[in-house]
């Protein structure tokens, strides 16, 4: 599996030992989404507001046992629509350094 790391910053992936599995340099071009808020209502005064996308730049097409890897923004504003591309997940103490991924889609409620 090739993972491709389009958040802009380097990053590593370490095993539950701490042990560096995946180390994986910037690339040339971060993925990015421009998010602008917009009111779409007003509860008790107050604006109630979404985040609108102006489309994501520099993610690159879908390919075959590759996935990437961007920040929030540009994974809210897939909406689930890819399932390649993940957010780091499970930071550890040192910087940029990561045990996971999430697709940020995926919170459930606890029984």
């Amino acid at each position: 599996m090739k993972i491709v790391n389009l958040t802009g910053h380097p990053i590593k992936f370490v095993d539950d030992n701490g042990k560096v599995i995946h180390a994986l340099s910037i690339q040339e071009q971060a993925a990015n989404s421009q998010v602008s808020l917009k009111e779409v209502d007003r509860i008790a005064g107050l604006p109630v507001v979404v985040a609108v996308s102006d489309g994501i730049k520099h993610l690159p097409p879908e390919e075959p046992d590759t996935i990437y890897l961007a920040n929030w923004a540009v994974v809210s504003a897939l909406r689930a629509t890819r399932k390649d591309v993940f957010i780091p997940a499970l930071k550890t103490d040192e910087p940029h350094t990561f045990r996971g991924l999430t697709r940020g889609d995926d919170v459930v409620l606890k029984d």
